[in-house]
């Protein structure tokens, strides 16, 4: 998790979750070599597009739920180059895009 007020993140029965502060790209650089699970993005475009632009982020899977908010803004730019890997539908409209 990043976030610069945040002490700890419990995750119901798992461990807490890692909480970066300072030096993003250098952290995530650090998780990504290591060997494991995925690294998960939740919510912050902002975070989202910074990772982008330094190329740390492998693949992106957008969850796609059939409900109209309103305005919004555009997900990504022209400014990345992605390749369309596969759709998967779930029930109730859900779907994810990689």
């Amino acid at each position: 998790m990043v976030s610069t007020e945040l002490k700890e993140v419990p995750r119901g029965g798992w461990e807490s979750a890692t909480i970066i502060k300072d030096n993003v790209f250098e952290e995530i650089t650090k998780l990504k070599e290591q060997s494991g699970k995925d690294i998960v993005i939740w919510g912050s475009m902002m975070l989202a597009h910074s990772l982008m632009k330094e190329g740390l982020i492998d693949e992106v899977q957008l969850r796609v739920i059939p409900t109209t908010l309103g305005k919004g803004k555009p997900v990504f730019d022209s400014a990345y180059d992605m390749e369309f890997l596969g759709a998967k539908m779930y029930g109730q409209g859900l779907v994810l895009l990689r």
